[in-house]
């Protein structure tokens, strides 16, 4: 009898060690071809793990390739910081070695909330390092126009890659296409007279004192390879759910010591208080 009470203890403390590990694994990371360590706030669409992530920040994995679904856009996440809360993405319609793919959608600097209003943050993404400017290439069709560049701006003729047929809206056959090289903060008074802008897409360089001879951009091809780096992403926003359960505003920086820093603000945007995230 007693050597089957023991039993018993043993079962019962197996069962409970097996259940804590259990515990312990249920969130444990997945991956999706080379993108590994997915994990929070991070979720794999159609884990059927739903207590996992958060449906905000929920990824598709597609032809081993894990994807991002942002403003009617589809990107690929070609990798994952969760020391700077920040990801790289690339659209999924540029192809490596092949200067005529081109981005699917539009996506500039305008498309965030943290670039217009760095206190008006709504989107669970935004752009890492918003207050720097960012190199912009713009698509436009001129027709039969000649192009004319400056000091600040220019224009690249895109042949041979993209011609009349391959361009973005298929433009009819007498066109001539460019892509129009500025930061963001691109007057729209550049585009000239009788352009139509078609694509617009915002690069992975920042810097105010960008100039286009020190990164090689000087051809078409140049700002294929450009587009190919894609844009980090900022999911930071992350941190302020403290300020908006309390139905205030907020705004998050990172201090030279690489710690992440929330600041609580009431409309008036006066600030009400900080908290420290490890």
């Amino acid at each position: 009898m007693k050597v089957l009470l023991l039993l018993l203890l043993l079962l019962l403390l197996l069962l409970v060690v097996v259940g804590d590990a259990g515990d312990e694994d249920e969130c444990e990371p997945r991956s999706c071809g080379d993108l590994h360590n997915i994990s929070y706030p991070f979720r794999l669409k159609g884990d059927p793990r739903i207590n996992c992530g958060l449906a905000d920040y929920e990824l598709a994995c597609e032809n081993n390739r894990a994807i991002l679904y942002l403003y009617h856009g589809s990107y690929y996440v070609l990798s994952i910081s969760y020391n700077n809360y920040s990801m790289r993405v690339v659209d999924t319609g540029l192809q490596p070695h092949n200067c005529s793919s081109l981005p699917r959608h539009s996506l500039t600097p305008y498309n965030f909330t943290n670039y217009q209003d760095p206190y008006d943050l709504h989107d669970p993404y935004g752009l890492l390092y918003p207050n720097d400017d960012r190199i912009l290439f713009v698509f436009v069709n001129c027709g039969t126009i000649d192009a004319v560049n400056s000091s600040d701006y220019y224009y690249v003729d895109t042949s041979p890659c993209i011609n009349a047929s391959s361009s973005p809206k298929n433009p009819r056959n007498s066109s001539s296409n460019y892509v129009v090289c500025g930061l963001s903060n691109l007057p729209v008074d550049v585009i000239k007279e009788g352009c139509t802008v078609e694509l617009m897409v915002v690069g992975s360089t920042t810097g105010s004192n960008f100039k286009y001879e020190s990164h090689n951009i000087t051809t078409y091809y140049d700002i294929h390879r450009e587009m190919l780096k894609g844009v980090e992403l900022s999911w930071s926003i992350l941190l302020c759910q403290p300020c908006f359960h309390k139905g205030r505003q907020c705004s998050v920086y990172q201090e030279l010591n690489g710690l992440f820093v929330t600041k609580c603000f009431s409309n008036c945007k006066k600030p009400s208080q900080s908290i420290h995230c490890a």
